[in-house]
């Protein structure tokens, strides 16, 4: 009895060690520094391909269908569905509510202003009409690090984080 009393014991707590450890291991996920990457594709060539980064530039730079989400509602640029939302963070809350509007984005934009916005907490799994979502990006206006920002997102699944710094001139 003492026996199956101590094994029992053992194999909770292993699978309790386990559990925590795939939970750790699904939260590893690299912030790539964009800025780098689209002056050097090669120096993340396992993260992106050169398609990847191009397209990526495009959705960033490019005039594109766009949701603009403020603490008043949401503003649609463009005829067609929207590719690309973008806010601050602390506008983030807004984009748990179900919107149709939200389903064909594809890249998240956010505007981060100070050194408070890298304090923000983002659970992704409460984005629920994002079906499409394949990467978040940071736009710093300060010196920021990939650190940081990577301590702001839980549940990012196979959605990828990009950052760059743009410090006004």
């Amino acid at each position: 009895m003492i026996k199956n009393m101590t094994f029992i014991k053992i194999f909770g707590l292993t699978l309790i060690c386990l559990s925590v450890s795939i939970n750790a291991f699904s939260q590893n996920y690299t912030v790539v520094d964009f800025g780098s990457l689209k002056d050097s594709p090669a120096t993340y060539s396992s993260e992106m391909n050169k398609s990847e980064v191009e397209e990526i530039s495009a959705l960033v730079y490019d005039l594109n269908p766009t949701i603009f989400i403020g603490s008043s509602g949401y503003k649609i640029l463009g005829e067609e569905a929207p590719v690309k939302a973008e806010l601050s963070p602390g506008n983030f809350q807004n984009l748990s509510t179900a919107n149709p509007g939200f389903n064909n984005v594809k890249l998240l934009k956010l505007k981060v202003e100070n050194e408070a916005d890298l304090n923000a907490s983002f659970d992704l799994s409460t984005l629920q009409s994002f079906t499409n979502l394949e990467y978040i990006f940071i736009e710093c206006t300060f010196e920021c690090s990939a650190t940081r920002i990577s301590n702001m997102f839980s549940n990012v699944g196979n959605v990828k984080i990009l950052y760059v710094i743009s410090t006004p001139e």
